[in-house]
């Protein structure tokens, strides 16, 4: 699904990875966004061995002696009924136990409860401070849920400027979406900044995110926010749509909507593919990567050529992708 483009030059996305607040989604976001996470093991942690009938006792007596690690461990089996008799209402306590005495991933997952309703009454407004306290605490993730639950303004009162805000702590952070929903945010409100729009998604492409990527080589290809650089953009393009490949042909829908818009839009890409099959095939036979990954987009999206999922993996395999 695309969102409606800012430009011709610029691919518009929607984001992925965001809290959903309505559908099957819900249910999968302690798991999915937050992972449940149980802290890596260490010397005084509480063991994690297979089920042990005297382990919730156990990890009980260490919660209430101030262990952190074993209020969020009983509060994760609490939550999925691993060992003990499943109890919403109670996990939630343990989490919000957990979270004050300073274990990151009981505050996110505490904040979700509180998003979806689950066990808890629905308090958006009480799971932002614990959404915000986890991003403080290093959860990358929270501060892109954050940033959403502000930007969208469904939950939350809207605050464009703290999601931005929010957005930028998570691309620090590692999270690539952030750095996306960053620039994307500052791209439609107040002046333009386009050295800091460039460099959000120079952030994202060097963790991996395709269309940032491709914006960055959009950047350079225009000279807006970038040195004029025509070799490094297309460079950059052929990166995006190499990693895009990857995450389409993974199942990654967003992915694949992306290429789709790419091959339809980009001049360059779109001459690109609409070179003869044959023509292709043989240039690829003599082992040019580029033109196999052309062959490949071609074979797969059906440009001029029916759909042939499997030769296009053929192709793929020869455009040297890793």
């Amino acid at each position: 699904m695309l969102a409606p483009a800012r430009g011709p030059e610029e691919v518009a996305v929607v984001r992925s990875g965001r809290i959903a607040m309505g559908g099957a989604r819900l249910g999968l976001v302690c798991l999915v966004l937050f992972g449940c996470e149980r802290p890596p093991a260490e010397p005084a942690a509480v063991e994690r061995a297979a089920p042990d009938a005297g382990l919730a006792p156990r990890l009980e007596a260490a919660c209430q002696a101030g262990d952190a690690r074993a209020c969020h461990e009983l509060a994760v089996r609490t939550d999925e009924g691993q060992g003990v008799p499943q109890d919403k209402a109670r996990s939630h306590a343990l989490y919000l136990e957990a979270c004050r005495r300073g274990a990151m991933p009981s505050c996110a997952n505490a904040a979700v409860q509180l998003l979806t309703g689950e066990g808890v009454a629905r308090a958006p407004a009480a799971a932002a401070p614990l959404l915000e306290r986890a991003c403080h605490g290093g959860l990358a993730r929270t501060c892109f849920n954050l940033g959403v639950l502000l930007d969208e303004g469904r939950d939350l009162p809207r605050d464009a400027a703290r999601a931005v805000t929010f957005f930028e702590r998570a691309c620090e952070d590692g999270e690539p979406e952030g750095c996306w929903s960053a620039a994307e945010l500052l791209a439609q409100v107040g002046p333009r900044d386009e050295a800091r729009i460039t460099g959000l998604h120079a952030r994202g492409c060097k963790d991996g995110l395709g269309k940032a990527c491709y914006n960055l080589a959009v950047a350079h290809e225009r000279g807006r926010g970038a040195p004029l650089d025509a070799q490094r953009a297309a460079g950059l393009k052929e990166r995006a749509v190499r990693t895009l490949w990857k995450g389409c042909r993974a199942g990654q829908g967003a992915d694949c909507a992306v290429l789709e818009a790419i091959l339809a839009n980009d001049s360059g890409f779109k001459a690109r593919v609409s070179t003869d099959a044959a023509v292709l095939e043989q240039t690829c036979g003599l082992g040019d990567p580029g033109r196999c990954l052309d062959l490949g987009l071609k074979l797969a999206f059906g440009v001029g050529v029916p759909r042939d999922p499997a030769a296009a993996d053929a192709a793929m395999a020869r455009a040297r992708l890793e």
